[in-house]
Formats: C-alpha cells, sequence, structure tokens
C-alpha cells in the first residue's frame, strides 16, 4: 500500500485477503501502472523472495483496466 501512495498516482487501492488452504493477498489501484522497463525494487523483491520460501508465489502485473495488481499468496502450515 506504501508503494501506490508514493508511487501509482492512485485515486482507488483495494485490499482483499482471502484464506483457504493458503493465504493470498491481492492489492490492486487505479494509478499508473507499472512501467514496461520495470525492476523489482527492494521492497517487492522482498515479497517475492519470502512467497518463494514460504512455497507460495508473487506477482506484479498491469491491470485489465489500467492501475497495478500485485498478488501475494503461500500456503496455510
Amino acid at each position: 500500500v506504501s508503494n501506490v501512495v508514493r508511487h501509482a498516482s492512485a485515486t482507488m487501492v483495494s485490499v482483499q485477503l482471502r484464506v483457504r488452504d493458503d493465504v493470498t493477498i491481492e492489492v490492486t489501484d487505479d494509478g499508473v501502472g507499472v512501467p514496461e522497463d520495470f525492476e523489482r525494487m527492494s521492497g517487492l523483491a522482498n515479497l517475492a523472495t519470502r512467497a518463494e520460501q514460504a512455497g507460495g508465489s508473487f506477482s506484479i502485473s498491469k491491470g485489465a483496466n489500467g492501475g497495478t495488481v500485485l498478488r501475494w499468496s503461500a500456503p496455510l502450515p
């Protein structure tokens, strides 16, 4: 959420938390979107590493209608 505030120029941010056999967090905004030459910065790289270490996944992409969609998930123990 702090990245949305600092970088996205968004007017809306949505945070969804789903708990099933895994925990999934999805952050969606209506901001400027991920640049084409996007390289993960340290905070996002850290999220990716933590998901991988937990046996989960991490992705960040442009939203279908612009903005950005970040998904992080990991299986529950």
